[in-house]
């Protein structure tokens, strides 16, 4: 099975790179189609192959951390779960279309929550992850509303261990560390990319439409048939239901030209 292979490769690396700092990044494939679980997995949660290939990603992950506890490596260790993008019910490969996780295998389980949209859309359903960060006596438990996005690990991750960025370095990144180690604020704000192009700030969400959002992104709008910006306020519309742009176009303008501007520059850093 691919997740024993994985995990014993994991724990093997962290075993011959204990005495010294080491970077371990594991990709699983639980998730992925086509998601075939150990039997041992099977039947065992309430979402089907979908769910159940979720409890063979839990036990990959519990044996890395079982492992840094054997060696008394954790306290010493920072260590980030995350995914790729946000959910979506699909066929298990283009030669199992029964027991694929779709709806009716999931038993009613939103795999988006209350998160509007799937993979490759620009609404939080496609872009909001989950983001699970510890580092014992450095890493504060609970939760945090900062921004954050993956590309931002590059710069975070150069500043904890020391290392400079040339200017021309990973030019959307920004270095994230306070957010993790002190609690504060992360990112003013965010491109996101979907069908369309979108931006958040802080609680903010425009979606990419009419003027002001960049010739490209006027020609994939006017492509779809959309003819009004969006713009969500996810303090109070986390699904992304009611489209407030009509009665705050100052907030579409800034976003807009705020856009567009990073459009041109070709870089956000």
């Amino acid at each position: 099975m691919i997740a024993d292979v994985l995990a014993e490769k994991s724990i093997k690396f962290i075993e011959d790179n204990k005495s010294k700092p080491f970077f371990l990044y594991l990709a699983t494939h639980d998730i992925h189609v086509p998601r075939v679980p150990n039997s041992r997995f099977r039947g065992t949660s309430d979402a089907g192959i979908r769910g159940d290939s979720v409890h063979s990603f839990d036990w990959t992950l519990g044996r890395v951390l079982d492992a840094l506890d054997r060696l008394k490596l954790s306290d010493n260790t920072l260590v980030i779960v995350t995914s790729d993008n946000g959910g979506v019910l699909d066929t298990n490969g283009p030669t199992d279309n029964v027991n694929s996780g779709d709806e009716k295998t999931n038993n009613g389980h939103l795999h988006n929550g209350v998160l509007r949209g799937n993979k490759g859309s620009a609404y939080e359903g496609g872009t909001r992850v989950p983001f699970i960060a510890r580092w014992p006596g450095h890493i504060q438990p609970g939760t945090s509303n900062a921004l954050v996005a993956h590309i931002d690990m590059l710069s975070t991750l150069a500043t904890l261990t020391g290392q400079k960025l040339a200017d021309a370095d990973a030019p959307d990144s920004q270095n994230i560390l306070p957010a993790l180690l002190e609690a504060k604020p992360g990112r003013e704000i965010l491109v996101e990319h979907g069908n369309v192009l979108a931006l958040r700030s802080g609680n903010w969400k425009y979606l990419v439409i009419g003027p002001g959002a960049g010739k490209k992104n006027q020609e994939k709008a006017k492509a779809k048939g959309t003819k009004k910006p969006e713009l969500y306020d996810l303090s109070k519309d986390l699904s992304e239901t009611t489209n407030v742009a009509d009665q705050n176009p100052e907030v579409v303008a800034k976003m807009a030209k705020q856009l567009a501007d990073i459009e041109s520059q070709g870089r956000s850093r």
